[in-house]
């Protein structure tokens, strides 16, 4: 991954290829300088502070594909008053849906698309402030994301589903046998940009089920619509 930084910002952007054999290219322009990575299904990297990464085992039966939408009543926003809140709901395995809350102040947009996306997405600052965004500027003609049709250029990225590594659980026989490592399905939400694209970008990683390992054919995502 080639990275040109220019300025303070350094304003680094991802592009999810259509293409599975994308080779990493730059290029920089005097508005927005950034850089561009052309990716097989994802990657990508930058910044933003405020972590957020949640991790659930998955006990699901072999599914391959993640399944994300709004669900509960739109509320009051708890910090902001000009904000909204929304309930999202993920399958992650399991017997039941896991949820997360996200407060905005646009539109709340959620998306299953298959891989690769096809999304070219940039660590943009938001207006007047020293916090930045993670934005889409460009969506790659005929690309899944292109034809799924329900993202904009503009729309700013809050949350992605992953697949992270963590160790079993912990138990009294783990001085015996040393807890095994899996990799479960997982999301990331109002994360790093580096943090995010990796995140994306671990789809290709198989997740470990019973006996059994299957990768990702999709994306679950959440975009806030100004």
């Amino acid at each position: 991954m080639n990275y040109h930084v220019s300025s303070s910002l350094a304003r680094r952007c991802a592009s999810v290829s259509s293409s599975a054999s994308g080779n990493p290219s730059c290029s920089s322009s005097s508005r927005t300088r950034r850089t561009r990575a052309f990716l097989s299904s994802s990657n990508g990297r930058r910044r933003r502070s405020d972590d957020a990464v949640t991790l659930l085992r998955s006990s699901g039966v072999g599914q391959d594909r993640f399944d994300i939408a709004l669900t509960g009543q739109e509320e009051d926003g708890e910090t902001d008053k000009k904000a909204k809140k929304r309930t999202i709901s993920l399958d992650l395995g399991g017997t039941q849906m896991q949820t997360t809350a996200i407060e905005y102040t646009g539109e709340l947009v959620a998306v299953e698309i298959d891989r690769p996306l096809g999304l070219i997405l940039e660590e943009t600052r938001v207006e007047r402030s020293v916090e930045t965004r993670i934005e889409v500027v460009e969506i790659v003609p005929d690309s899944n994301a292109s034809k799924d049709g329900r993202v904009k250029v503009g729309d700013i990225l809050r949350l992605t589903t992953a697949v992270f590594n963590v160790s079993a659980p912990i138990d009294v026989t783990t001085w015996m046998n040393p807890p095994a490592k899996a990799n479960v399905r997982a999301y990331v939400k109002d994360s790093t940009f580096d943090k995010t694209m990796l995140a994306i970008q671990s789809h290709s990683v198989p997740v470990d089920y019973d006996g059994d390992a299957r990768e990702m054919k999709s994306v679950g995502m959440v975009f806030e619509r100004k």
